[in-house]
């Protein structure tokens, strides 16, 4: 046992971080998402009077037994590729059947890898395509009420919003009598509009667009030349006699329409966190883009798991027995009588065509004295938290849903939930089987929404180990997030805390684009070989050239150990030069540590947040994908002191809201079996790690033998190898400049049936030179992959 863990086996305190510096702020882009919350404020207080939550939009019964049966299927099956990264941007079995399913529901022929994406949740959808496709200035339209997050993804991405009001017919008490003014709207609509979201069927009114108002909106579009972001989440939800009207089927719309799903919605696993979007090639491939910069992936064992559940749908759409016709009978049943209920208590409901809601009007209901109508609070927030305290039930305030223009359209009703009732190398072992308990969990709620800032099992569990790994107290909920990976963790640490005009230290290749997207400029600072060394360990800064790119417009350098893709693990006196700086500028250190438990021989692995001056300036990154061999897991979490794990928490919600439950379910019971294990023989990161080593080595001497120098790696996936002894063939073709490293790619892939990457591509042009006698090649391979290597390398000669 080691003096932390000894440290905590007696009870005593480890130090606590706090921050003295006031540089280091929310980024602009997220600090007016910084005023106060009412949706927390209301689930807070709803939480504290144990009060019965109708406010939230999550069904709490069990998804349909085939969908779960699936991810067991998925977690039982011998392909153990599954738990590995599959297309960034899609799946290929879930876009096949997605574009399959939807060619026939839009009318059109869909392309699975050029019309579809797939993305963490509908809400990722919705965000990335306002990132792909909106530029500040632009305008865009929302009809109100609204989803609240539509603005604040307008917002982010620096939109105008233009509001249209829906207004209710006098003495309606139907959703499908809201309506816009057909003149409001047209003059919602010039030559600056970029985009009309429509949420058909619309959260949090449940109103179901006819098909005349569709048209004179897509009507508009076309005159405009306006995009439409469709949001059908609720597209199998339709009750009565109504229907769907798919907007991109509309005249002229096709080529300017952005269909989004949900997984969650479709199949009522909202835990599940995966979503859609339909569209034209060449705004999909926008989208296709963004997704790839920013996030780059959602969980592969899920959208396995959601093919086969779509391929069972698909088969039978339009029979009794499709789960899309019997849960809209059975949830059309749980709004009649919701609406009973509400009835007979003495509140008005306005009766939904479509979706999990249905609004109530409370103008009537006798607070006895719980609403003081001279507050500058609106009455209907004060109803609900009079009925949180008084009645013990939790509604959402229908006025959060307007801008403040309109806001006194909503403040008499309130939002109600009716959807509740009933009923490349294999993974460790247990890593699978702790999936595989969490799909026959009896308990079907871990299918739906968790705690968007970390499944709580999950950040209770990181807390322990990163209290002992980097000696201080951690608290799970306000010093940790968990994201879609350790990608998304780095990219909402850049949007969370860099502002434009900022500067920071990239390395890794992604690194520079997370920078760009951010408005941040980059300054690079080359590692530079000892002459002759075939090691990692003598890749260097030189300290003059460091210190030099210090200033006080510096706001973060990334440190990434062990480095992809070099495999250098750096050293104590190395990584304190770099925290010097760091305090001496007031900067701050993103530490992606994703290969910490991969160190080899007697390297040990630092943490930068223990060195001195650091721990109130750091974020560690880590990812399940590296720590159990599971990186189609796409689970990642980075941990830091609270007033910077506040921006990052604060942005993921605004962006990506939160993560698959059941992969954070299984992360967190693979965790604790280590946890308890962390200092053992047997524990997997201490066998990984050794059986990492020898694939290190066993291809290192296969390099060695084709005359390609490897750069021994002290940690990670990767060596580098040198290919300059190759040079004079290659020169020999033509290259029109192209770097010598990526002509030599090109060759080994077309004469060898090998490929690797060439370095040169993980320096920025400047330096590009020092990286192109240089290939990257990755070794974390079974023994038969690396069995083939050895065979392609045997005879090696350049033709």
């Amino acid at each position: 046992m080691n003096h932390i863990a000894s440290a905590l086996a007696e009870g005593k305190k480890l130090k606590i971080v706090k921050m003295n510096s006031t540089k280091h702020k929310f980024s602009n882009r997220i600090i007016n998402e910084q005023k106060s919350n009412i949706w927390e404020e209301i689930l807070q207080l709803s939480a504290k009077c144990g009060a019965l939550n109708l406010a939230l939009g999550f069904p709490d019964f069990a998804p349909p037994k085939h969908i779960r049966n699936a991810l067991e299927h998925v977690t039982n099956q011998s392909n153990h590729m599954i738990h590995h990264y599959t297309r960034t941007l899609g799946h290929p079995r879930l876009v096949k059947i997605l574009a399959k399913l939807y060619s026939r529901e839009l009318q059109q022929t869909l392309d699975p890898m050029k019309n579809v994406v797939t993305t963490i949740g509908a809400y990722e959808a919705m965000y990335a395509a306002f990132q792909a496709l909106v530029n500040p200035g632009d305008e865009v339209i929302l009809l109100e009420p609204c989803y609240e997050p539509y603005k604040v993804v307008a917002g982010l991405a620096g939109a105008t919003v233009r509001y249209v009001p829906l207004i209710p017919k006098q003495g309606s008490n139907e959703s499908d009598d809201w309506t816009y003014d057909i003149e409001t709207l047209r003059g919602a609509f010039n030559n600056k509009t970029k985009a009309i979201v429509v949420n058909n069927p619309m959260n949090p009114l449940g109103k179901v667009f006819t098909r005349k108002e569709l048209q004179e909106i897509a009507d508009l579009c076309v005159q405009h030349d306006v995009l439409c972001f469709s949001d059908e989440v609720y597209e199998w939800l339709i009750y009565g006699k109504r229907q769907l009207v798919r907007m991109a089927t509309l005249n002229g719309m096709a080529d300017r329409t952005i269909t989004m799903g949900s997984a969650g919605k479709t199949f009522s696993v909202t835990g599940w966190k995966i979503g859609w979007a339909v569209g034209p090639a060449h705004l999909i491939s926008a989208m296709h883009l963004f997704h790839h910069l920013a996030i780059r992936g959602t969980p592969s064992v899920l959208q396995e798991a959601l093919a086969m559940a779509f391929e069972t749908e698909e088969s039978r759409l339009g029979n009794p027995d499709c789960y899309f016709t019997l849960l809209s009978k059975q949830m059309e049943q749980k709004r009649d009588e919701m609406s009973t209920y509400l009835k007979d208590a003495g509140l008005q409901p306005i009766t939904p065509g479509g979706g999990y809601f249905i609004l109530a009007n409370i103008s009537s209901i006798d607070t006895e004295d719980g609403i003081d109508l001279g507050s500058q609070e609106a009455y209907d927030s004060q109803f609900v938290k009079w009925a949180i305290k008084e009645k013990k039930l939790t509604f959402i305030p229908l006025s959060i849903f307007y801008s403040e223009e309109h806001r006194h359209f909503g403040d008499k009703f309130v939002r109600i939930c009716f959807a509740k009732g009933f009923p490349d190398f294999a993974p460790s072992d247990h890593v699978v089987q702790a999936l595989e308990e969490v799909a026959t969990y009896s308990d079907h709620m871990i299918h739906h929404y968790t705690r968007a800032a970390g499944h709580k099992r999950l950040v209770k569990v990181l807390s322990k180990v990163y209290c002992r790994l980097l000696e201080r107290n951690i608290d799970p909920m306000t010093d940790i997030m968990t994201s879609t990976g350790a990608y998304d963790a780095l990219y909402t640490t850049f949007q969370a805390l860099v502002c434009p005009g900022d500067e920071a230290k990239p390395c890794y290749e992604p690194y520079m684009e997370m920078v760009r997207l951010a408005g941040a400029s980059v300054n690079y600072v080359p590692l530079i070989p000892k002459t002759g060394s075939t090691n990692s360990d003598d890749w260097a800064f030189d300290l003059v050239t460091l210190e030099s790119t210090f200033s006080a417009k510096t706001k973060a350098i990334v440190v990434n150990t062990p480095m992809n893709p070099l495999g250098k693990v750096f050293n104590k006196d190395e990584l304190q030069v770099i925290a010097d700086l760091c305090v001496k500028y007031d900067t701050l250190c993103i530490a992606d540590d994703v290969y910490q438990w991969l160190i080899y021989g007697k390297r040990k692995h630092i943490y930068m947040a223990t060195l001195d001056g650091m721990a109130e300036r750091t974020i560690h990154i880590g990812s399940a994908g590296k720590t159990f061999s599971a990186t189609g897991w796409k689970t990642g979490w980075a941990v830091g002191p609270a007033h910077l794990i506040n921006a990052l928490q604060c942005f993921h919600h605004l962006s990506i809201r939160g993560g698959p439950s059941v992969l954070q379910e299984a992360v967190a019971i693979a965790f604790e079996k280590e946890e308890q294990r962390l200092e053992s023989e047997d524990s997997y990161f201490k066998v990984l790690s050794a059986e990492m080593e020898s694939k290190r080595d066993q291809l290192i001497k296969c390099l060695r033998q084709a005359a390609l120098n490897p750069v021994i790696p002290g940690g990670g996936y990767f060596i580098v190898a040198d290919i300059s002894k190759l040079e004079t063939s290659i020169n020999s073709e033509e290259s029109n400049g192209e770097a010598f490293d990526i002509k030599f790619v090109k060759w080994a892939i077309k004469e060898k049936k090998l490929t690797v990457i060439p370095l040169s591509i993980f320096y920025c042009q400047e330096h590009r030179n020092l990286g192109d006698k240089y290939v990257r090649i990755c070794f974390a391979k079974t023994e038969e992959t690396l069995k083939r290597a050895e065979n392609v390398l045997k005879n090696w000669e350049l033709k």
